[in-house]
């Protein structure tokens, strides 16, 4: 495809007089300045299908500009993609459809953990279609020392109980010192609080008006975004 759209360009570079181009073979390569690595030069006509294929497609999954900028370089060079990548993706009607951009920046946990899965993260998604075994929840977990994120399908947004699932079933070994988790009712049943009593661990919830503050719920956007694309895809 390339090469074809090469020997079509009405407007290939001056490989005379243009820094940062030469010809190898029958492919001319570019790149941004000296010492970087020559990649294969895209022209004009096929820039828009490359965006659609690094952006726009089920493999891609719709990433920010920066994540698509990075992926299409460390192939192709034209001069102008990350504002390509830019004006492609502010103008990609599904993401405008199903991103969100946050207005509130979260508030900074006063809470610093010092080793992993001692301090955790908890937050419940769905309900979603129910599966072959009649999951319909999906329960986040994600570490915040070291970020990891966990998840573990469940079939009622019950936390003690989904909870317990994913404590018989993961490999940690003991319980987390504290669990932070959103105002939600769930989370502030008699149950779930009973539980962690009983486990000994201190919960931890994040402001009434800033539950982005919670870590897994930023990677909880990811998650419904990923899902969102998906349903629009399939017209569901």
């Amino acid at each position: 495809m390339i090469h074809d759209a090469q020997r079509n360009d009405p407007h290939p570079p001056d490989l005379n007089h243009e820094r940062g181009y030469r010809k190898q073979g029958e492919l001319i390569w570019g790149r941004p300045r000296k010492g970087t690595p020559w990649r294969l030069y895209v022209p004009t006509a096929i820039r828009p299908e490359l965006l659609r294929q690094y952006h726009d497609s089920a493999e891609a999954g719709h990433p920010g500009s920066d994540e698509t900028h990075r992926a299409l370089q460390r192939h192709f060079y034209w001069r102008g993609m990350q504002q390509d990548v830019r004006s492609h993706i502010r103008d990609c009607n599904l993401c405008g459809r199903v991103k969100k951009a946050s207005s509130h920046p979260a508030p900074i946990s006063s809470h610093t953990p010092t080793e992993p899965w001692k301090h955790v993260a908890l937050d419940l998604m769905g309900p979603y279609p129910t599966t072959a075994k009649q999951h319909r929840y999906i329960l986040v977990i994600t570490d915040l020392f070291s970020r990891w994120v966990e998840t573990f399908r469940c079939e009622q947004p019950t936390p003690p109980r989904s909870w317990a699932s994913w404590r018989g079933k993961s490999s940690r070994d003991g319980d987390p010192q504290a669990i932070l988790t959103d105002n939600g009712t769930q989370f502030s049943s008699k149950k779930w609080t009973e539980t962690l009593q009983r486990w000994q661990i201190t919960p931890w919830t994040t402001a009434v008006y800033h539950p982005r503050a919670n870590p897994t719920e930023r990677r909880n956007q990811e998650i419904k975004t990923a899902l969102r694309l998906r349903d629009w895809r399939q017209g569901t």
